[in-house]
């Protein structure tokens, strides 16, 4: 059910203050500039705020109560404070494109129970905002923190993450992460992954590499392919070990019908979260900075290029990558590409 005008407060001889409550275990979607300021109970199913929808006019104090297993949705176009209490056992998801600011109160701080998940947007956070024995959830966009927010367990995507503090440069964090948070605050987690490939010096380690041979940038085996892309497409940089040349695993350049470059390769899944994968085509061998796109964890369309993510393909622990290159980037017919990969 979609609800399109805004809900506000009553008015005239009998006003007074609104509230709601969200019953049955569908999805309810208001995508008006809702004023109410009283009570959000969603006891079942999921409220959802999309379109340019926002609670509070974008600025809502009042209390959301959740009962077993409820959600609340913000997928909305405007940004939205919420700064009443958040208790009960249901989980909140940022789908949203702008900020959605969780605003607790240290003295009575925010008490859901369930998961906190970003799947676009900035999620705010100020220390309060995220119970201690919560978990959160990064699939996309970003987590700004203001203080420090304690959380149970951090993942990205379904990898967990290592304990410590987690936050942007300059945050102070032991682990520092541009890509999925910013602000001066940090998250700090509690509970942390057992597995070692939490950086690609961790992966690099694991491969039995030491000095120089484990830096990022080396080919200790040879074979043409440094460490960082070893780890991006499934090879194994360690001359000690058998069968080490990775070069059967390099990008494979074709022509499609239209004249266009296709360009695929594999990506492993545990290098999606500890490199930072870019593609750059050219009409020769030098290439321009501005003619590239980001290799991310879905599809995408960028300046005419399309990036096609086969997620679990060949196996539970590889993509297959497609990247296509239109024949209108050519020159003479001709066009290049090569992949680039850092650390974050």
């Amino acid at each position: 059910m979609t609800i399109t005008s805004a809900i506000s407060n009553s008015s005239g001889t009998t006003g007074g203050v609104l509230g709601i409550m969200k019953d049955g275990n569908g999805t309810l979607d208001l995508t008006g500039a809702n004023t109410y300021n009283g009570t959000t109970k969603i006891s079942k199913g999921t409220l959802s705020i999309s379109g340019s929808g926002s609670l509070g006019n974008g600025s809502y104090a009042g209390a959301i109560q959740f009962g077993v297993g409820a959600n609340l949705v913000y997928s909305s176009s405007a940004n939205q404070t919420l700064s009443g209490l958040i208790d009960g056992y249901g989980s909140v998801t940022q789908s949203g494109t702008g900020i959605l600011s969780l605003v607790g109160n240290p003295t009575d701080p925010n008490s859901y129970g369930g998961d906190t998940t970003v799947n676009s947007g900035i999620l705010a956070v100020n220390g309060s905002a995220i119970d201690d024995y919560g978990y959160l959830i990064i699939n996309g966009g970003k987590v700004q923190a203001t203080g420090v927010e304690t959380v149970d367990q951090l993942y990205f995507g379904s990898v967990q993450k290592a304990a410590g503090t987690w936050g942007a440069s300059g945050s102070g964090a032991t682990h520092i992460d541009n890509t999925h948070f910013s602000g001066t605050g940090t998250i700090l987690v509690i509970t942390g992954s057992t597995a070692v490939d939490n950086t690609l010096a961790d992966w690099i380690t694991t491969q039995g590499l030491q000095g120089a041979a484990a830096d990022a940038t080396a080919d200790p085996d040879g074979d043409g392919i440094s460490n960082t892309l070893e780890c991006i497409l499934g090879g194994q940089p360690n001359p000690a070990i058998a069968n080490s040349n990775s070069a059967a695993m390099l990008p494979v350049a074709t022509q499609n019908l239209a004249g266009g470059m296709v360009f695929t390769f594999h990506r492993t899944d545990v290098s999606e979260d500890i490199t930072t994968l870019g593609f750059q085509w050219s009409t020769g061998l030098t290439f321009n900075a501005n003619d590239a796109v980001t290799v991310g964890a879905t599809s995408a369309t960028t300046n005419g290029v399309t990036v096609t993510v086969a997620e679990d393909s060949p196996d539970a622990a590889t993509d297959t990558i497609t990247i296509t290159v239109p024949a209108s980037k050519a020159s003479g017919g001709k066009l290049f590409g090569r992949l680039q990969a850092t650390a974050p």
